[in-house]
């Protein structure tokens, strides 16, 4: 800009079949965390909903690898989803894919697996992908429902039942390094909300662990678990 400032101009995916509001989930969560006094997250400028765009404020930083992490980093992404947690909050709706009961990650594989043999046949090598998707996929995916269905059962748990909303916490979603920046300064920034909204804090931790593109190491998992359990992002 003439003063000096970079912005950066977001243009979101929109098609008819996709009801998601991408521009509105991340806006919405960058508007009240600057209005809660969260800074490390880009400042959200301006929007355009017929455009499906929006300006933010530019975030200078580095990406972060695996090798890399500790328990500042770990420590920095706990705080966040504290600080998002914090105070009252806005009337979010649930986040893309949210799931408050077992049924409902169950079913997200089961979508995901339809969209898998949905195959284009004119794709390479088409014919060993429906073999594999048809048959050694299908099949362990079978064996792993009904193991987690009768694990669920012996416990004492309805897969059916559903999370009480007010246990419900605000999440990124797709919540990891993959989507942040290192500072100069050495602090963390977050990025890429698409998806953000209400979501089981149970998932929200799985999340941000099952991502590949940046995996937290295992020996730091409970860092981040026990650092959000005993600041107050828990499901009690």
């Amino acid at each position: 800009l003439a003063g000096g400032n970079a912005v950066a101009l977001k243009c979101y995916f929109n098609d008819p079949r996709d009801p998601r509001d991408r521009l509105a989930a991340e806006w919405d969560l960058l508007d009240f965390a600057w209005r809660a006094g969260i800074r490390n997250v880009p400042q959200p400028l301006v929007r355009d909903d017929d455009a499906h765009a929006a300006l933010y404020g530019f975030v200078v930083g580095r990406r972060l690898t695996a090798d890399e992490l500790i328990e500042a980093h770990i420590e920095a992404a706990a705080d966040f989803i504290v600080a998002i947690n914090g105070g009252a909050r806005l009337a979010f709706p649930l986040a893309s894919e949210a799931c408050l009961s077992l049924a409902d990650h169950l079913a997200i594989v089961e979508r995901r697996l339809k969209r898998l043999a949905a195959l284009d046949p004119t794709a390479p090598r088409v014919d060993a992908a429906r073999a594999l998707i048809d048959g050694p996929l299908r099949e362990a995916w079978k064996k792993a429902q009904a193991d987690l269905e009768r694990q669920a059962r012996a416990a004492g748990m309805d897969p059916a039942r559903r999370l009480d909303p007010a246990q419900c916490r605000l999440s990124p979603s797709d919540f990891g390094f993959h989507n942040a920046l290192a500072d100069p300064a050495g602090g963390v920034a977050f990025l890429d909300f698409e998806y953000a909204g209400m979501d089981d804090p149970a998932k929200l931790v799985v999340d941000f662990f099952c991502q590949p593109e940046v995996p937290v190491p295992a020996r730091l998992r409970p860092w981040f678990r026990d650092r959000l359990v005993t600041r107050g992002v828990d499901r009690k």
